[in-house]
């Protein structure tokens, strides 16, 4: 019984420890979504303090197409699940060409956002 107690526990608590972000360049938060093919995707600050995590992003956000972390240059492919959510100061969001997914909720609650630039592709 107590095998089975942990094992539901870890399974409820895996989605927590599954947010979050790899590393930060240039004030934009990424995880690595394929080290062999070397691209990542945006996504949010993970901050607990929900006030702070709301105004990570604000005024105009500049993705790159390629960004550098630990020696290595990651293709930026994607905006991840609820990657700008809630930024309450957010205004404009400038996408590159590589971007080819932008995934659930990323830009839910940006009440103030004016602008998207969204890649051709």
């Amino acid at each position: 019984m107590k095998r089975s107690y942990l094992v539901c526990l870890l399974a409820m608590l895996l989605p927590y420890y599954a947010l979050g972000y790899d590393f930060i360049a240039d004030n934009v938060c990424y995880n690595i979504t394929s080290e062999e093919n070397l691209t990542c995707e945006v996504t949010y600050n993970e901050n607990k303090d929900d006030y702070v995590w709301m105004k990570f992003y604000k005024g105009v956000v500049n993705i790159p197409e390629k960004v550098a972390h630990n020696g290595k240059e990651y293709t930026v492919t994607a905006i991840g699940m609820g990657a700008f959510k809630r930024s309450n100061e957010l205004l404009e969001v400038i996408m590159p060409n590589t971007i080819t997914t932008i995934n659930y909720e990323a830009f839910d609650g940006c009440h103030r956002l004016k602008s998207l630039r969204i890649p051709k592709n």
